[in-house]
Parts: C-alpha cells; sequence; structure tokens
C-alpha cells in the first residue's frame, strides 16, 4: 500500500458538519499532519497517527521603510460566528482609533458600522500596509486551543508588521514576547496594551520588534522550513 499524508491546516473539530469526514479520511493516512495538538489523544484512539507541523510564511511576503502612519491599528481578518467575542472586541478599538480592516467580509463588517474597511489583499501587499500602521491586531478565533493559532501571525510579522496578538499557549516556542511582538494573556487587557504601544514614544521600540519579527519569521518559519520538517516526519 502506497503511504498517504495529509496536512490538515484547520482546526479538525471546529464544525460537526465536517468533522466526521476529517476523521474518516485522517483514519485512511500514514500520517495526519495537524495542529489540533489537544486532540491528539483522541485521535489515536480513533487509530489515527498524528504530528504537530505549522503553517508559515510564504516568499511573497516584503519588509517595507514606513514614511507615514495611515492608521493607529490594522486588521486582516473575516467575520463568521466563531469570530464574535473577536468583532466585538474590534468595535471598541474602532470606536476609540484609527482602524482599518481588510476582509473577505466587507459588507458584514460595513453592517455592524465599522467606518474603514477594505478587501482582502495579496501577500504581496500586506507589507506595505502594516508598515503603514502603528499596530497590526492578530486576534485568532478562539484562544482555547493549545498550539492551534492562525496562520495570521506568520503572515503578518513576515511582512514586518508590529503585531501585538492573544497569546496562546506554544506560540513562545515561536516567537518571544518584547522582541518579535507582543503577546496579551488576557484580552481584557488588550485596550491598556494598545495604548501603551500606540504611543509615539515607543516608535524606535516598535521598528525594532517588527524588524526582529519579519528576520524571526523568514528564518525560522518559512514554508521551505515545513516542508524539511515534514519529509523528516515521513522520513523516520
Amino acid at each position: 500500500m502506497t503511504p498517504i499524508y495529509w496536512w490538515y491546516f484547520d482546526d479538525a473539530l471546529a464544525k460537526d458538519k465536517t468533522s466526521n469526514k476529517v476523521f474518516y479520511i485522517a483514519k485512511n493516512v500514514s500520517i495526519f499532519f495537524n495542529k489540533n495538538f489537544n486532540h491528539f489523544q483522541q485521535f489515536q484512539k480513533f487509530g489515527i497517527k498524528p504530528v504537530w507541523l505549522d503553517q508559515g510564511i510564504t516568499k511573497d511576503c516584503k519588509y517595507s521603510e514606513t514614511e507615514e502612519y495611515k492608521y493607529d491599528i490594522v486588521f486582516f481578518g473575516s467575520i463568521s460566528f466563531d469570530h464574535y467575542s473577536r468583532t466585538a472586541l474590534l468595535k471598541k478599538i474602532d470606536e476609540k482609533y484609527n482602524l482599518a480592516i481588510f476582509t473577505k467580509s466587507i459588507k458584514q463588517f460595513q453592517k455592524l458600522g465599522f467606518q474603514n474597511v477594505s478587501a482582502a489583499v495579496k501577500h504581496s501587499k500586506i507589507g506595505e500596509i502594516v508598515a503603514a500602521s502603528k499596530i497590526t491586531l492578530v486576534l485568532n478565533a478562539t484562544t482555547k486551543n493549545d498550539y492551534c493559532w492562525s496562520n495570521r501571525i506568520h503572515l503578518m510579522l513576515g511582512s514586518g508588521a508590529f503585531c501585538i496578538t492573544d497569546y496562546i499557549i506554544g506560540l513562545e516556542n515561536s516567537y518571544s514576547t518584547g522582541e518579535d511582538c507582543i503577546f496579551v494573556r488576557n484580552l481584557k487587557n488588550l485596550e491598556e496594551t494598545i495604548e501603551e504601544w500606540i504611543s509615539d514614544d515607543k516608535i524606535k521600540e516598535r521598528d525594532r520588534i517588527r524588524l526582529n519579527g519579519y528576520q524571526k519569521s523568514h528564518a525560522e518559519h518559512s514554508y521551505e522550513n515545513r516542508i524539511k520538517s515534514l519529509i523528516s516526519h515521513i522520513e523516520s
């Protein structure tokens, strides 16, 4: 029998409608590459061989120098039922700061009263946008699953963003808070953290951190590195 390997990026159990299909396919592959570490024991009970493998940064993400700030804060992401609490947080921020949102969910954000909403952009364009923003917010759909964060953190850092991100257990193995980005361990403190880092007194520190994050993401979290890890697991 020819070995088959499956790299499934999403939370395998996030949606009831697809979880059964995921389990069916995963049981019929040699290795199931996934990030949902909390459920690995459950996978194994079903005869699935799970291996943790993260997503990464694409080569078309580039660093841009800041010429002027157009935004206080930018956010790249969508609206869905799973993201309701995230959207509520963004609404509070939108009422206080110059927030720009780049999304496929333009009409949904506009219906909720967000003022500055634009279409999602290619990875190659992210660098120009984040360079013109003091802060890039990376808010995951959920912070409950250890080692299961969005690939957005890699994309933003790999594009030279100064990122404030909600902390998920395991993220410290990839990036260091205060060096590559800023972790928020309790989202109740998000506005306080934004207020601290949005100050013009923090320009040099923000630039230092965003350059560190850019260099770290491309050096350690490129898809070239991910493929090497995948091949190493297959060979072993």
